[in-house]
């Protein structure tokens, strides 16, 4: 049995609903009904569709009627379940609304829907982390995350790895209303960022060369075969 923990759940791999977003459009007043959409993208196909929710404002909650698509078999499933909201005053006036989990009854901003599941809870309820926080101590993770913020500030927002934040960077002409120097500056950092996550690349190669040597001279040795290394 592996003595290694299973990564957990990030909140980026799920379905959420920001109670601040919701509030700056107006959806939280009643009799107010919305609906809202989620999607996915894979390489470079169009947007799918990965579920969409009905959303009823009442008084002091909100109804939640919402429809999971799993996307590998096309399966639907409805869902409806009522969310309680407060309005907490600010310090120098208005007033801020948060959600109540409907599990530990904390009051938080956003819930989050992971994968495989049917309700939303808080972050807490569902021990949830960040995807910046499994990536600590992988050289390569964060070279590539910088890649992927960088092409983002371009516009590049189909990016895969570094050879393809080259030829995305190279083709892109300059936005219409960008100036010329801040788009030189962004082209800059994008070739940058994909350098380094290319260099973290080859010593991700270079370290697992490493390891596979000394396993390979671990298991010579233990047959009695003689290491060709050594004259």
């Amino acid at each position: 049995m592996s003595g290694q923990k299973r990564p957990k759940t990030t909140v980026e791999e799920c379905l959420y609903l920001d109670i601040g977003w919701l509030y700056r459009r107006g959806m939280l007043t009643p009799p107010n009904i919305s609906t809202i959409s989620w999607s996915y993208t894979i390489f470079e196909q169009e947007n799918r569709s990965a579920g969409s929710i009905s959303i009823f404002a009442l008084e002091t909650a909100l109804n939640l009627s919402y429809v999971v698509t799993n996307p590998d078999v096309a399966e639907k499933r409805e869902y409806s379940i009522n969310v309680p909201i407060v309005y907490v005053p600010c310090n120098y006036g208005g007033v801020r609304p948060y959600f109540t989990c409907p599990d530990c009854h904390r009051r938080v901003l956003k819930l989050y829907k992971p994968p495989s599941h049917v309700k939303f809870s808080c972050r807490h309820c569902w021990d949830l982390t960040y995807r910046s926080c499994q990536d600590s101590g992988d050289d390569h993770a964060r070279a590539r995350a910088r890649t992927e913020r960088a092409c983002l500030k371009l516009g590049i927002k189909d990016y895969r790895n570094c050879e393809n934040a080259y030829y995305k960077a190279y083709a892109l002409d300059r936005p219409k209303g960008m100036h010329k120097k801040t788009f030189e500056r962004l082209h800059r950092a994008v070739f940058e960022a994909a350098n380094r996550e290319e260099e973290a690349y080859r010593q991700v190669l270079y370290a697992f060369a490493k390891r596979m040597e000394r396993r390979n001279r671990k298991v010579r040795k233990m047959l009695g075969w003689k290491d060709s290394s050594v004259s």
